[in-house]
């Protein structure tokens, strides 16, 4: 509407100016006169579209109502750059925490644990510029690392979640404790992953960390060449009535550590009594990928593949680094011992395209291609096979 149509209602051009650029504010007659004015000129189409209540509302109010119309994970997929600007636009930082935490934690969901430590870092930012405590973002952003096999960084992003920890802090520091030392264990820096796990094991009152505790400790012991002293504290676990919810884990362990140490039935034995236990499908498939690899060393080549194809899917979606690098291992394992040159192709291709969804880190599919590639020069450079006898596996792999 031009300004001018306004001037047979009391407003001059000059006014109606001064209102748009704020220059001028309007008491409540005036905003009701200014409405009946549009409303009159738009022959009533306004009306339909905006109430007076509507129309009164500041830029802020109106904002902050649409963000909170459109704070929810279908828009924040399609319309994420709009409400950013919205956000922005009138300083509405808590929808800008809102939408990054809804975007990571549907990224962590979805295995996308590179996206969701960005939106989440975001979220982290702007928690701090509005002195909200991101302590259990850091805390994600800290485990998701874990995932991913980058171990600094996690140690580096948990520390902040305990210097931001408030309430329950017990339990909390317990459970970041835990994730600390696992870090320093899977550096191989023992010493260390002693020093963050011990004030777990020697506190009573949060059990659940305690139990994990059990666990780092043992795994310890196991890695510094100890695996009696390693396997008698998981039996400690599992006599102890206190943690009947944990054995599930403690017989799993101590069937990786009977694995390790070439004890493949009394490893299967353990193996058989924690997969039961075990309460999701991704524990029961470690669990079964861990018994697939028993069954591959005892020569029991059929029983693995089928355990191997069962839940690989499920090890290079959910699984941690080091289980999604053992799998590929021991499978490049079994594939070359059977010279099942077709499932390795497969296991190959579905590596690949995890690595393109950026789900596997790209780093294991270069050192599964290294492996292969080595055993292929070893066959023919040292046993003088002819090397067209794996051409279908060099042309996948270059």
């Amino acid at each position: 509407m031009k300004q001018i149509a306004f001037e047979s209602y009391g407003f001059s051009r000059n006014y109606i100016s001064m209102i748009e650029t704020e220059k001028r504010s309007l008491n409540e007659n005036m905003l009701r006169n200014v409405y009946d004015a549009i409303c009159e000129l738009s022959n009533c189409d306004y009306q339909q579209y905006y109430s007076y209540n509507e129309f009164i509302k500041s830029p802020v109010e109106q904002a902050r109502e649409w963000l909170e119309q459109h704070c929810n994970l279908q828009d924040a997929l399609n319309q994420y750059e709009t409400f950013n600007k919205i956000a922005s636009d009138f300083d509405l930082i808590e929808y800008k925490i809102k939408i990054e935490t809804l975007l990571g934690l549907h990224y962590v969901k979805n295995d996308k644990l590179l996206a969701a430590n960005g939106h989440l870092l975001k979220a982290i930012g702007y928690c701090i510029q509005v002195s909200k405590n991101p302590a259990s973002l850091y805390e994600v952003v800290g485990t998701n690392y874990i995932t991913l096999g980058q171990y600094q960084e996690a140690i580096s992003i948990l520390q902040l979640s305990i210097n931001c920890q408030e309430g329950d802090r017990g339990r909390n520091i317990n459970r970041i404790r835990y994730y600390i030392s696992l870090c320093y264990l899977n550096e191989a820096k023992y010493e260390k992953s002693l020093e963050w796990i011990t004030p777990v094991l020697e506190q009573n009152e949060y059990l659940q960390p305690k139990a994990a505790a059990y666990l780092i400790k043992s795994n310890i012991l196991k890695r510094q060449g100890r695996d009696d002293l390693g396997r008698e504290l998981l039996l400690e676990l599992i006599n102890n009535p206190f943690y009947e919810d944990y054995l599930g884990y403690a017989y799993h362990n101590l069937g990786y550590s009977f694995k390790d140490s070439g004890l493949y039935q009394q490893a299967l034995d353990c193996l058989k009594i924690a997969l039961p236990l075990r309460e999701t499908v991704k524990q029961r498939s470690i669990t079964k990928c861990l018994m697939g690899e028993v069954y591959f060393r005892i020569g029991n080549y059929e029983k693995a593949h089928s355990l191997l194809v069962e839940v690989k899917d499920i090890i290079f979606h959910k699984g941690s680094f080091e289980q999604q690098e053992a799998t590929l291992e021991w499978g490049l394992d079994l594939y070359w011992e059977t010279q099942d040159f077709e499932s390795m192709l497969i296991l190959l291709e579905d590596i690949q395209k995890l690595v393109d969804k950026e789900i596997l880190d790209e780093f294991i599919y270069t050192k599964f291609q290294n492996r292969l590639y080595k055993r292929i020069m070893n066959d023919v450079l040292g046993q003088q096979k002819d090397l067209n006898e794996y051409r279908i596996l060099l042309d996948a792999i270059t």
